[in-house]
């Protein structure tokens, strides 16, 4: 799911990127990632390109840039069609459909309640410094280590069961640095420079990936996804 909400969003950063003669053919790619997202079964790869849609959709609009907004659109309508005929091709695509509905019924209440609601019960189990480095990332019990098996999903809750309170309010500190640097390049990228849809589309990215690692942590345990975030 990861993968194909990532092919996603950066298909339609180089799309959008008229400076490449052949930018438009990634409206293919989009297409195909879009069929993958939703069979993958993973809310979180469909939220992470409708994120990532706003995102560069509202800076264009704040921006006046109409045209880039509208071009957009339209790619992601040209994409929309094609996942709707080749969905036909997959077996009992009305269950995914209904899947993927669930996101606005029950997304904000897990949200709260695998974020915040999960802290305070990972705080009464691992105290103010939490259990160390690791303890809460999966592979953990290979290495021998007497160390109770963790439950928590949110990324916030890995945090704490790790780091406990000073690694979380470092980690906030953290998420607060990355959002002011990702607003300065956008600033100091005007929007007639040649890499602005590339800026903007790796904005829109590290936006997705955030709401991604709030929701669920285990994906970044993969080394790739994690160096590559």
């Amino acid at each position: 799911g990861w993968h194909a909400a990532s092919l996603v969003m950066i298909g339609l950063t180089l799309a959008l990127d008229r400076s490449r003669v052949s930018a438009r053919g990634w409206v293919l790619a989009v297409a195909w990632g879009l069929v993958c997202v939703l069979i993958a079964g993973r809310r979180k790869s469909i939220m992470m390109p409708a994120l990532w849609a706003v995102v560069v959709t509202l800076t264009h609009l704040r921006s006046r840039r109409f045209g880039a907004a509208g071009s957009l659109l339209l790619m992601a309508l040209l994409a929309g069609a094609g996942l709707y005929f080749a969905s036909g091709e997959i077996p009992d695509q009305e269950g995914y459909y209904s899947y993927a509905a669930t996101i606005a019924t029950e997304g904000p209440q897990r949200l709260m309640e695998g974020t915040f609601g999960s802290l305070w019960w990972t705080f009464y189990q691992s105290g103010f410094l939490g259990s160390g480095i690791g303890s809460a990332s999966q592979g953990t019990r290979y290495l021998g280590a007497a160390v109770e098996q963790s439950w928590q999903e949110s990324g916030p809750a890995k945090v704490m069961v790790e780091l406990g309170i000073p690694g979380l309010l470092c980690a906030m500190l953290f998420a607060v640095a990355l959002a002011r640097a990702s607003f300065q390049a956008l600033r100091r990228c005007p929007p007639a420079a040649l890499a602005y849809h590339i800026q903007l589309g790796l904005v829109g990215v590290i936006v997705a990936n955030a709401a991604s690692f709030m929701v669920s942590h285990q994906i970044y345990n993969d080394l790739l996804i994690m160096t590559f975030t």
